[in-house]
């Protein structure tokens, strides 16, 4: 079920912000969408070191991806989102909360 609230423009705002916040929170954003295969997630995990076969050969039984794939996408997609506005961003100082 999708949140209403990102639909609507004015669903974030907090009186407290600063003006520039405020003008970002108006923005809405078009989804980008992120399709990966096999190859992508084999050359992820022998990039990072994987040894196990259920990560790096695509015809193992239990062939799955490494859970801290998820850090991949968001490179692919912050070229969609205006950031200039947050004084001091650089994207390589993240740290992704794997859920």
């Amino acid at each position: 079920m999708s949140n209403p609230k990102f639909n609507d423009p004015s669903g974030f705002v907090d009186p407290e912000d600063p003006e520039i916040v405020r003008e970002a929170k108006k923005l809405i954003v078009e989804p980008v969408y992120y399709d990966f295969t096999e190859r992508d997630v084999m050359l992820y995990a022998l990039g990072v070191g994987a040894t196990e076969l259920k990560h790096i050969y695509e015809s193992h039984e239990d062939f799955s991806v490494l859970p801290t794939f998820v850090a991949v996408p968001p490179f692919n997609c912050d070229s969609c989102t205006p950031l200039d506005w947050i004084p001091n961003y650089n994207p390589a100082s993240l740290l992704l909360r794997c859920v």
